[in-house]
């Protein structure tokens, strides 16, 4: 750029320059001289001459060409080593300058001696195609989650991976971090929910004894199928013998899961004479009375296994049961090789 040196006399006054010009103003822009010839209003007359000898070198500036980058990015700009000072549009005043704004930015560089330099650029930011998350229906105990690949690079999931998917086995925030076809970053997260398999728990496998029944329930809602066919939610066992009984439930969101239990019968022991004495409540919850004991009688309680879990004189007519878990136990009089069955609720 180059300057202009500006001549500017008074006005009212007739003007004469030696290029011709009559106007009050004139400038010179090249190393030259300018004369102008002047008369006032009584018409006197004056000359007047002025010179350019010399003119001073321009520092040179050149921040490159106009840049589009992304949002994120910076963008470092240099104004070159010809300067002592240096003042940028963004109020900077080193020779290099870090620019995360889009806009135009100049700098003016300047030094003794020479014409300052001035360059100004202009940044752009890319418009960011957002990472969008999509997530599979088609498994319930997994699910796939995944980014549109001819859009987007997979820079990392969540687990650290950087393929165009990965697997989610477990509920939870998941997110990814991507890059778009300009190689701008952005970032998209969401709640995945894994729906498992529902548990179906018919208990232990137990006995059946006498007229006693049994009732099992699978512990979810949902559309029951028990091994007879039938469909309630409880299934209450009757049947003597060796046997199993098994369900298949679907729950509400569609998920199956199945149980099976073993079902023995315990009448093959020898019963208590029950025109003695007899056992109530059965099943028992915390007491087990004893009625028609002798007080000598000593009573043994064996569990399922035929372990040894109780072993008590008689005092008074009934025994503490509280301690013992659920199941089916088995209650003799020592000496008699007679016993009766209970069940501990």
């Amino acid at each position: 750029m180059v300057d202009t040196l500006v001549l500017t006399l008074a006005a009212g006054n007739d003007y004469l320059w030696s290029d011709g010009s009559t106007s009050y103003q004139n400038s010179i822009a090249t190393i030259s001289s300018l004369s102008v010839t002047f008369t006032d209003y009584g018409g006197c007359e004056g000359i007047d001459t002025v010179a350019v000898t010399g003119i001073f070198q321009t520092i040179g500036v050149n921040l490159g060409a106009n840049q589009t980058v992304c949002p994120e990015d910076s963008v470092n700009l240099n104004a070159g080593t010809g300067g002592s000072t240096y003042s940028w549009s963004t109020g900077g005043s080193n020779q290099m300058e870090t620019v995360m704004q889009e806009g135009v930015v100049g700098v003016t560089v300047s030094q003794s001696g020479l014409c300052d330099g001035v360059d100004q650029i202009e940044i752009d930011w890319h418009e960011v195609d957002q990472a969008e998350i999509s997530v599979s229906n088609d498994s319930c105990t997994e699910r796939w989650i995944s980014l549109d690949s001819n859009i987007h690079d997979v820079v990392a999931w969540s687990d650290s991976s950087s393929d165009t998917a990965m697997l989610a086995t477990s509920s939870g925030y998941y997110a990814v971090t991507a890059t778009d076809n300009n190689g701008c970053e952005s970032v998209d997260s969401t709640w995945v929910t894994i729906l498992d398999n529902p548990i179906i728990d018919l208990g232990v496998d137990t006995f059946l004894c006498g007229n006693q029944t049994i009732t099992l329930t699978s512990g979810v809602s949902g559309s029951h199928l028990w091994k007879d066919g039938s469909t309630g939610i409880v299934f209450i066992l009757t049947q003597k013998g060796k046997y199993s009984v098994s369900v298949s439930v679907t729950d509400d969101y569609g998920f199956m899961g199945a149980d099976t239990i073993k079902v023995s019968d315990c009448l093959a022991t020898i019963e208590i004479n029950q025109e003695l004495w007899r056992l109530y409540p059965n099943p028992a919850a915390d007491v087990l009375f004893i009625e028609g004991a002798k007080s000598s009688d000593t009573f043994i309680i064996y569990d399922a296994t035929g372990r040894v879990v109780n072993i008590e004189g008689q005092v008074g007519s009934s025994i503490n049961i509280e301690s013992l878990e659920y199941g089916l136990y088995f209650l003799e009089i020592q000496g008699r090789k007679e016993s009766a069955t209970f069940l501990k609720e």
